[in-house]
């Protein structure tokens, strides 16, 4: 069994590597009293383990002992009053027939960690041979990323954001495009998630954050005027030291912070807890708008909205999608839009594609809108015609 305790980094992060110690200790203490004393438990790295266990008369033993470990590692109690529940991945490969030597056999066992990962961790996951092709498919992808960063593959599309009440672009999205000179445009929905798994989206995220500010420094300098330009943040880069980061970018540029916004998505806010809000807070007190996007597709309370230090909430399209013939959806975007006005929030519908779309979101007093009816992502060059055509 390789077992990886999930987002574990955020214990670290958030309460220090003492309490971060306690809770790998406890959780070795847990591990190893799941599993019979003939059994070997093996701490090989962070907050990575390795179970073996000998002599088993079929797999379902090795089953009723990873779901014995996961429940087990759901009840830790709180440590020195630090919030440290507590899940993990397991994946699971049998010797003979998944492999025959160790690196094999620990290999394919990390390989199906990482599909109970996919399927929402807290799980745990059987080798399957198909398993390792598309690891092998994700390492090609992984490689070709990194000549990608190299070569000028990579692009900034930006998606006009306008107005409700005058239909006028005030802001624009940027939007990563990767080029790929054989397979043509790769969307983002393929690469970012693998980019996510290393440390690539790191050097991806600082790509956009670099050219997408010395494109707006650009508009500026040509005389045209926008409010925002709107750049999303993945969880990796939301992490301690990421305020510092960002206003150097913003030097280097000479891009104004005032006409910055970053976008986080509900869950990494929820996620990322405390490291998250104080690196928000920094960076909205350097004069950066801060947006929730996809509002509504996570747990976030509205106590938990009202004390974060937010800007602007962005209604996912996925409740803007069936408006106005959906009477769930055009209760809950209209719960939201009131939300944001009470709580002196913008508040923006994505995905907007049809004129009834539009017509109910004005009608409700939603600020800003964004999607196909009105625009889609577009070049650079191309937005900067759309401003002079406006302007």
């Amino acid at each position: 069994l390789f077992l990886d305790l999930d987002h574990f980094k955020n214990i670290n992060d958030s309460y220090g590597h003492t309490i971060g110690d306690e809770v790998l200790i406890t959780a070795g203490n847990i591990m190893r009293d799941c599993i019979r004393e003939q059994d070997t438990l093996a701490r090989i790295g962070g907050d990575e383990f390795v179970i073996l266990l000998e002599n088993i008369s079929d797999s379902l033993e090795t089953c009723r002992v990873a779901e014995k470990i996961l429940s087990q590692l759901s009840q830790i109690p709180p440590i020195d009053n630090a919030n440290t529940t507590l899940t993990a991945s397991i994946g699971i490969s049998i010797y003979p027939n998944d492999a025959t030597t160790v690196d094999e056999i620990l290999r394919n066992a990390d390989t199906a960690m990482y599909q109970a990962k996919k399927n929402g961790r807290n799980d745990y996951s059987y080798y399957e041979p198909a398993l390792t092709y598309e690891i092998q498919k994700q390492l090609e992808i992984e490689a070709e990323l990194r000549h990608a960063l190299t070569s000028s593959e990579f692009e900034l599309y930006y998606q006009p954001i306008f107005a409700s009440s005058d239909n006028k672009v005030v802001a624009t999205e940027a939007l990563i495009r990767w080029n790929h000179p054989e397979k043509g445009q790769i969307p983002p929905g393929i690469f970012i998630p693998i980019s996510e798994k290393s440390e690539l989206i790191g050097k991806i995220g600082t790509w956009v954050l670099k050219n997408a500010y010395s494109q707006g420094r650009e508009w500026l300098n040509e005389g045209f005027e926008f409010e925002r330009i709107s750049v999303n943040l993945s969880m990796r880069q939301l992490i301690s030291g990421c305020c510092e980061q960002i206003n150097a970018i913003l030097n280097e540029t000479s891009f104004p912070a005032n006409k910055l916004e970053l976008e986080i998505t509900e869950t990494l806010l929820m996620e990322k807890g405390d490291i998250a809000i104080s690196e928000l807070a920094q960076l909205q007190a350097l004069g950066i708008s801060i947006a929730m996007d996809d509002f509504g597709t996570g747990y976030s309370s509205l106590h938990q909205i009202r004390t974060l230090p937010l800007n602007k909430l962005k209604i996912d399209r996925s409740f803007i999608m069936e408006l106005p013939d959906n009477q769930e959806d055009v209760i809950l975007a209209k719960m939201i839009i009131s939300m944001g006005k009470n709580l002196s929030l913008k508040v923006v519908a994505e995905g907007v594609e049809t004129e009834e779309q539009r017509q109910f979101l004005l009608d409700e007093g939603c600020d800003l809108l964004q999607g196909f009816l009105l625009g889609k992502p577009m070049p650079a060059i191309e937005l900067q015609q759309l401003f002079s055509k406006l302007a």
